[in-house]
């Protein structure tokens, strides 16, 4: 296995790529202009394997997905600045498939929905920051059949 550093203009690292047989292999960083980690993934073959983890500037992991051969595969979630979960997404190799889940910077469910072929299928529900349900739609295929409101704010 071989590794080099790359630079920015300025001097500063801004990648260490691995390689082995001419391909991306390992672990992959990449760094920003200021020498701050922004990502860090695995690679076989040239092809995103394991965890890819993004950075926030102040150090926290804002983003973390697992991939299989490229693709997408499980849950990939989001994070705030305050490390809580804003977004929970479902893939099954690189198609949105499952719940997805977002949520008010205090932590409490802003919004859910069932996936299925990247298509929103079933009942969409809003929720209001207190809890409470706000909104019930249902979807077919990306598209609005129902809409209920539940209480206003």
């Amino acid at each position: 296995m071989n590794y080099c550093k790359c630079f920015w203009d300025s001097g500063i690292m801004n990648e260490i790529p691995i390689f082995k047989r001419g391909s991306f292999n390992g672990i992959r960083k990449f760094f920003d202009e200021n020498g701050n980690l922004e990502r860090i993934c695995g690679y076989i073959n040239t092809n995103i394997n394991g965890f890819n983890k993004w950075y926030n500037r102040n150090g926290y992991i804002s983003s973390c997905s697992f991939y299989i051969n490229g693709k997408i595969e499980g849950t990939s979630i989001a994070f705030s600045n305050a490390c809580l979960i804003m977004k929970e997404y479902s893939f099954r190799n690189d198609i949105a498939k499952g719940m997805m889940r977002e949520y008010y910077e205090n932590g409490i469910l802003k919004e859910e929905s069932l996936w299925l072929n990247n298509d929103q299928i079933g009942a969409k529900i809003s929720y209001h920051g207190d809890g409470r349900v706000v909104l019930r739609e249902i979807n077919l295929n990306n598209i609005n059949i129902s809409q209920r409101w539940i209480c206003r704010t």
